[in-house]
């Protein structure tokens, strides 16, 4: 028995927090025919429309590779999880928390099986690193930042222990 699109958005709506994974492919937030992982970075994802993710990625070396070409902490601003550290993990993972993708919860369709629930919520250890993955990169936009963790502020410590607003 096929399960109602409806009954499976309500229970993404109702299951949703920081950290909840889930796999998605078609158009947003980028055009795919493959699935990806996407984890929840907003630390309250109820709260607004807009969901912050990060994705997954099995191409672990390439990633890190490009990561550094360009200069990035790739120590920082990545996790990676091991192969069978989750059931839905079979290889080496890297999320890359620099490349914070943003929809709208309403966009995500469940028709043609567009987005599935994979039943899993990362560990509070996974999650914090993921949040200070996010927190750690210049690329993640300080608005963003409130959104993962609201006691951020917009003030950078500087090297002579001063702080400068951004």
């Amino acid at each position: 028995m096929e399960i109602p699109n409806e009954v499976k958005k309500s229970a993404f709506n109702n299951l949703i927090k920081q950290g909840f994974v889930f796999r998605l492919r078609g158009d947003i937030p980028f055009e795919s025919e493959d699935y990806h992982v996407f984890a929840v970075l907003n630390f309250d994802p109820k709260t607004g429309d807009v969901l912050l993710l990060t994705n997954g990625t099995s191409q672990v070396e390439k990633q890190t590779n490009y990561l550094r070409r360009t200069h990035v902490d790739v120590e920082a601003t990545t996790v990676i999880l091991e192969a069978g550290s989750y059931s839905f993990i079979t290889k080496p993972t890297l999320f890359n928390c620099n490349s914070v993708h943003t929809i709208n919860i309403e966009d995500i369709s469940f028709d043609n099986d567009d987005a599935k629930l994979i039943g899993n919520q990362l560990s509070q250890e996974d999650v914090d690193r993921l949040v200070n993955a996010a927190l750690a990169s210049d690329n993640v936009l300080p608005e963003y930042k409130k959104l993962i963790r609201p006691d951020v502020s917009n003030q950078k410590e500087e090297p002579d222990g001063n702080q400068s607003n951004e």
